[in-house]
Formats: structure tokens, C-alpha cells, sequence
């Protein structure tokens, strides 16, 4: 005798112009519904803290955009952070964060706590290249120092300046994907021998799914922490793959995953690896067994000022993370200019 009540807040949904009135005319029928805003050129969409817009270039060419650049103004006004001087980059460096390992207060705790929480949020949804950053800062969310603090405002200053940054892509008839895998070799030996995996997935040239973490176990040599984030970046591209098929895309196979190291090229393609990977990787472990089927992955070589991955494994200076962060834009060009040539 328990009645549940379920209430929506908000609605969106994609889909024709003629499909998508059909669909609210039904909805509106049935239940009290506020009349839908459709996105175009002249109206945006506002949806649980993100922005859709429409553009179109000076080519002719429409493009749509995501940002939360409101939403973060107004997180930022709350930690009194606006008016921040000019930061070169969110993590130049990872000394600042062993700078000062004088337990923070209990106020500055909960400020610290509040600001990875909520930049965690902005992170998963749009701040692609904030992701490396964060994940530092969140390994010292239970006990962290003064140091650490010092590298949160800085981050926080650095957002404050760069909140309008967006994921944008062109509007196309065909979808593609392109991986990009990249991992530090015990990166930061003052926190820990364990390396970092930075993977991302671009949809026309737009960061659709990325990840930037701790691998689970040491890695003892370069080699060995590259196939580890090569196996979580096919994990990654093989569910984008599933998702795709499923609203009815399709895709080519295989999908492609950009490395700068030869070791996973080699490993996947059974290259004898027994001489560096001894006794480090259990061939029979079922994730070593899905990396050697090439049948819907391939790893490719990539240089490794073109691997877009870099940015979610190192600290980089304000260069090196501007470039990185333009080759995301100058992929969905080509992928528009590639369009148009076919």
C-alpha cells in the first residue's frame, strides 16, 4: 500500500523538428508540461546547469556547443574567487603540492572539500582538461595539506579566467570517433610509484568521454603502464562503440586508439613482449586477451606533442596545455573539412 510519485524536473530530448513536436504534443497530453524551447541559431537551451547553443561560421557551417560557463561563475562567486589574477596554467607543476605539508584547518578543509566536489561535477560534464588536476587533488581529499590548498586556489584562479571554455562540434550526417591513450611512468614518486592513464574520446573532433586516474597497481616499467591505459582506453572506446550502435549509428570498425609508445602497438599485435613484460602481465588475464583482438581496436602510432592524452597525465606548463588543448579544436575541423571533401 506505498504509492510512488515520480517527478521530473526537466526535459530534453534530440531528435527531428516534426519527431520532436510529435513527442511533446504526447507528452503534454498526458502530463502537465511547460511548452519546449527547440534549439537553433536564436535560442539557447538551458538544461540542469549546461548551455546548448547553435552557431553557424562565416563558412556557412552550424556547430553546437556546450558549456556550464554560468553555472561555474556563480560556484566561483560563492568561493569568493572571481577577479583572480591571470593564471598560465590550472597544474604547472607538482611541487607546489608538496610545497607545504602543514595540515590544513578545519575551515580550510571544508572549503577544500566543497571545491573538488563541485569541480568534479564540472569536470565529468564539460572541463575535459581539468580532469588531471582534479584527480590530484582529489587523492588528498581526506587529510590534505597546505600545499595542496595553495594548489587549489590556484586551480580555482586559473578556472575563474578560462570558465567559458565549451565543447563544440560541428553539426554533420555521419558520426566518427577517434581515441587517444597516453599514461605518466610513476609520474610523481613524492605521491606514490603508481603511474597515471589519461584516455579520451572525441565524437567529430568534441571530447565525449575522458578519464584521467591512478592505475591500480605499479607499474615497473614504461611499457607495462602503457598497455595499462592502452586496456582501459579500449575498454572506454569498445562501450562508445556499443552505445553507438545501439541509437542506431553506425561506426567504423575498427576504432582507432592515437599511443605515442611502440610498446603497445607491440603488445597488441603479439610482437613477443616476453622479453621486457616478463612476469609483469599474466597473459591469460581476460583484459590482456580483448587488447590482442585487433577485430574492433587497433593501437596506431601518434607523436607525442599530437597525443591529445598528454594533458590528462602531466602537469604542463601554460604552452604544452594550450596546444594540446587547440589540437581538440583543430580536430573538428578536419573532421568538417573531411566532411565536405567526401
Amino acid at each position: 500500500k506505498v504509492r510512488v510519485a515520480l517527478h521530473v524536473d526537466d526535459t530534453l530530448a534530440r531528435g527531428p523538428g516534426h519527431a520532436l513536436e510529435k513527442f511533446f504534443t504526447g507528452l503534454r497530453a498526458r502530463f502537465e508540461h511547460k511548452e519546449p524551447t527547440y534549439l537553433s541559431v536564436d535560442s539557447a537551451i538551458e538544461f540542469v546547469g549546461v548551455t546548448l547553443t547553435e552557431t553557424v561560421d562565416c563558412n556557412g557551417d552550424m556547430w553546437r556547443h556546450m558549456d556550464q560557463q554560468k553555472d561555474i561563475v556563480r560556484f566561483l562567486g560563492d568561493m569568493q574567487v572571481m577577479g583572480s589574477r591571470p593564471i598560465a596554467a590550472p597544474m604547472s607543476s607538482k611541487e607546489l603540492m608538496h610545497s607545504d605539508s602543514t595540515p590544513v584547518t578545519e575551515k580550510q578543509h571544508r572549503r577544500y572539500r566543497s571545491a573538488v566536489g563541485s569541480m568534479q561535477y564540472y569536470v565529468t560534464m564539460t572541463q575535459w582538461h581539468l580532469a588531471h588536476p582534479l584527480s590530484r587533488l582529489a587523492q588528498k581529499n581526506s587529510a590534505p595539506t597546505q600545499g595542496d590548498m595553495k594548489q587549489l586556489e590556484q586551480t580555482l584562479a586559473w578556472l575563474s579566467n578560462n570558465s567559458h571554455r565549451k565543447l563544440s562540434a560541428p553539426v554533420l550526417k555521419h558520426t566518427t570517433f577517434k581515441v587517444y591513450s597516453d599514461s605518466d611512468h610513476a609520474g610523481d614518486r613524492l605521491s606514490g610509484t603508481r603511474s597515471h592513464t589519461g584516455v579520451i574520446i572525441l565524437c567529430n573532433g568534441a571530447p565525449i568521454q575522458w578519464r584521467s586516474k591512478k592505475q591500480p597497481v605499479t607499474a615497473t616499467s614504461s611499457a607495462c603502464a602503457e598497455i595499462y591505459a592502452l586496456a582501459e582506453a579500449v575498454r572506454d572506446a569498445r562501450l562508445t562503440l556499443w552505445k553507438a550502435q545501439e541509437l542506431g549509428y553506425t561506426t567504423p570498425i575498427p576504432i582507432e586508439v592515437q599511443v605515442d609508445n611502440a610498446a603497445g602497438i607491440s603488445f597488441q599485435q603479439k610482437m613477443n613482449p616476453d622479453s621486457r613484460l616478463k612476469g609483469m602481465i599474466d597473459l591469460r588475464w581476460n583484459w590482456v586477451m580483448e587488447l590482442q583482438d585487433t577485430g574492433e581496436v587497433r593501437a596506431v602510432k601518434v607523436h607525442t606533442s599530437a597525443n591529445i592524452a598528454d594533458i590528462l597525465t602531466k602537469c604542463l606548463g601554460r604552452i604544452t596545455y594550450e596546444q594540446l588543448i587547440d589540437l581538440v579544436a583543430q580536430e573538428a575541423a578536419a573532421v568538417l573539412q573531411h566532411s565536405k571533401e567526401q
